[in-house]
């Protein structure tokens, strides 16, 4: 028997290791550091290297500091200036205790706009090898290469079960998405509900024929999923580039397990496909195994897709591409009209014909907003809501600009529908009201205007602004078909002792709720 007096240091020595992450945690640089807040995503990715997760995790991302521009170095064989600085604004890793059930989550915190910007990094996010992760609702930007990449290597490990939900990409120099294994396969990646756009700028960096050429692209992977996404392919570096590319390795090896009900815009370089799959002579899979229901809109004039052994077959339209590859048949060519697209707002208008369009059920339940899909379901990364908003005349300058209000979708059942602020002066004090009309007409007040009926005008949220000068404030909105078509109106009022008022007043925002 062992004796008791080594037993006890044991024990103190297991009661002081630190505790498994589980549940939900925030990384917020403004707020001090604590055992559920971290300063910095490199601090969050640390614990969970050091303790592992015994449930699952959430990580809740503010914006209250601005973008998130860290530089946690990556581990690769690559070495020699490929894709150097070898850093990204978040780099991960496997980490102990993760599963199916203990799932790692990366995503906004409720009325939060997280932004990655990698400028000066080379990816916005390194997957290494990181297990049933997700990275949901982040804006990623400026990567001189990837805005994430799945590259895997023995150096740091294979992805399984990675996805990529309602993420917005864009202004990258390589791909918005890289799924590229080498001895093993990255497994089961889902790329759903996101929106990339100005990616492909300079097709620059390691394997950029072979795995890096398309707005999304793959080598050596299995059973990747694109579902319900919006692709808007603005720029490509060369005739070689693509918007959906894939470069198998083996004859064995599935470029894609599924495209499906994702709107594709290509309006650049005539010589380049919208899909492009390299495959090996004897392949059992030449095109993806389901491929349909998706809306193709090609003003540049390029093919549609090259595809077979080394992608020397071409189909010329989409007609080619149905007869020829079998795929797609259900799929449009047509104008998704988006509500604005000329100022990157890509939900669709009410005349889209993306609304209604699947013929494939995907499995994603919900959209980029967080709205519910309804079947038959929209194409893209949206599902159309009949809610609208109106902006009502312009706010007031004090020592700063005029406040702006803007926000998010109005539908019914929006978990976090957010009401956002720019004062343009960071920690500034605003007050949100709300109103049952629009002052009709709108009422002077010194130098500024009052939009609100101030007969029902309540006040909703005080909040303080962020480094960027944003006061954000979100509420959930009930999914109650009495609400449907209910009018409600909103300004904010900012503290400023330089303005002849003592404050200054935003634009009017007029919101109509519905599904």
């Amino acid at each position: 028997m062992r004796p008791i007096h080594l037993l006890v240091p044991f024990l103190a020595s297991l009661s002081a290791l630190p505790a498994q992450l589980a549940g939900t945690y925030t990384v917020n640089p403004t707020w001090p550091a604590s055992s559920t807040n971290f300063a910095t995503l490199f601090d969050a990715t640390t614990a969970l290297a050091a303790q592992g997760v015994a449930g699952a995790v959430e990580f809740l991302l503010y914006d209250d500091a601005g973008p998130f521009n860290e530089a946690a170095p990556f581990t690769t064989a690559n070495t020699g200036g490929l894709w150097a600085p070898n850093t990204a604004v978040l780099t991960m890793t496997s980490w102990v205790g993760a599963s199916p059930s203990n799932r790692i989550t990366w995503k906004p915190a409720p009325g939060e706009r997280p932004v990655f910007d990698a400028t000066g990094r080379a990816m916005g996010v390194f997957w290494g090898g990181a297990d049933y992760v997700t990275l949901q609702g982040i804006e990623i930007r400026n990567a001189p290469f990837d805005g994430v990449s799945l590259y895997a290597e023995s150096t740091h490990g294979v992805a399984f079960d990675p996805t990529i939900d309602g993420c917005t990409v864009h202004d990258c120099g390589g791909t918005a998405v890289t799924v590229y294994g080498n001895s093993s396969y990255p497994v089961n990646t889902l790329v759903q509900n996101c929106t990339f756009w100005r990616c492909q700028l300079t097709n620059s960096g390691a394997f950029n024929g072979t795995g890096r050429f398309g707005y999304v692209c793959t080598r050596r992977s299995t059973n990747t999923r694109i579902v319900h996404n919006t692709f808007v392919a603005d720029t490509l570096a060369n005739g070689t580039i693509c918007v959906i590319g894939a470069y198998p390795s083996g004859t064995t090896e599935q470029p894609y397990a599924e495209i499906s009900n994702n709107v594709i815009v290509k309006s650049a370089s005539a010589a380049s496909p919208v899909i492009r799959i390299n495959g090996v002579t004897g392949s059992t899979f030449l095109v993806p195994p389901v491929c349909d229901s998706n809306c193709f809109f090609d003003t540049s004039g390029g093919p549609f897709a090259q595809w077979g052994a080394g992608g020397t077959t071409v189909a010329t339209t989409l007609f080619d591409w149905q007869t020829n590859a079998l795929r797609d048949l259900a799929s449009l060519a047509a104008d998704p009209q988006f509500r604005d697209g000329a100022n990157r707002d890509y939900h669709l208008a009410g005349n889209s014909p993306c609304i209604a369009g699947s013929t494939i059920a995907a499995g994603v339940a919900v959209d980029r907003d967080g709205q519910t899909r309804t079947v038959p379901e929209d194409l893209g990364a949206d599902e159309f809501t009949a809610g609208t908003w109106a902006v009502l005349g312009t706010g007031c300058a004090g020592s700063g600009p005029a406040p702006q209000l803007g926000c998010d979708e109005p539908f019914l059942g929006n978990p976090s529908f957010g009401l956002y602020t720019d004062t343009g002066l960071p920690g500034s004090i605003s007050v949100l009201f709300g109103a049952l009309a629009p002052a009709l007409p709108p009422l002077p007040f010194g130098n500024c205007t009052i939009y609100l009926d101030t007969s029902s005008a309540v006040g909703l949220a005080v909040g303080l602004a962020g480094a960027t000068g944003v006061t954000s404030v979100a509420f959930t909105l009930p999914a109650n078909p009495a609400f449907v078509n209910l009018q409600l109106d909103y300004q904010a009022l900012v503290l400023d002792a330089a303005a002849p008022l003592g404050f200054v007043l935003s634009n009017g925002l007029d919101v109509v709720f519905s599904f």
